[in-house]
């Protein structure tokens, strides 16, 4: 079970605005759902998973962007600037920012 805090967050998540869960490969997520403890089935409407119709291989997690980014390799391609901001402000992963991660200065 989660920390009080993050169950809030996550209860005012599904009951305002519900959450898209993309399926990965391997993983039934819906069956986890309905296994899961009560807090979860509570929401289970408001839960919706995307089935690919496409053979599609979705394995892009935090674990593929840590393994690129301390490798020197781009992660450029596979996660919003955003993300890539957030990670290189906190120096998450200790990655080594180089030209191929190292975002141009907008703000």
């Amino acid at each position: 079970m989660c920390s009080p805090l993050i169950c809030m967050q996550v209860e005012e998540i599904l009951s305002r605005f519900g959450v898209v869960c993309v399926q990965r490969e391997g993983n039934d997520e819906l069956e986890m759902v309905l296994r899961s403890d009560s807090f979860l089935q509570r929401f289970a409407e408001r839960i919706i998973i995307a089935r690919p119709t496409v053979v599609v291989v979705n394995n892009i997690g935090s674990s593929r962007v840590r393994q690129l980014m301390e490798k020197g390799l781009s992660a450029k391609f596979i996660v919003d600037d955003s993300v890539l901001r957030y990670i290189e402000v906190r120096g998450l992963y200790n990655c080594k920012l180089g030209s191929q991660n190292t975002l141009p200065s907008r703000m």
